[in-house]
């Protein structure tokens, strides 16, 4: 709700309140990946992204993601 409305210091919090519940919760990491974008904090979510896929390689999403961020860079 907070990233999707452009509130991503909030969607940050909270993607990280989720995490220290289920640090292997990989989504969540896919998803502060994209606030952290928004804020410019590239290289935090890059790593964020690096971890969801460690949880779930097969996590399609978060590997396309990760590319863009590459080539982008």
């Amino acid at each position: 709700m907070y990233r999707a409305t452009g509130r991503y210091e909030e969607a940050v919090a909270c993607y990280g309140r989720a995490l220290a519940l289920d640090p292997g919760y990989a989504w969540a990491h896919g998803s502060r990946a994209l606030a952290l974008e928004a804020l410019g904090r590239v290289a935090e979510a890059r790593a964020d992204l690096d971890r969801a896929l460690e949880l779930d390689p097969a996590y399609g999403w978060a590997r396309a993601q990760r590319a863009r961020l590459v080539a982008e860079a």
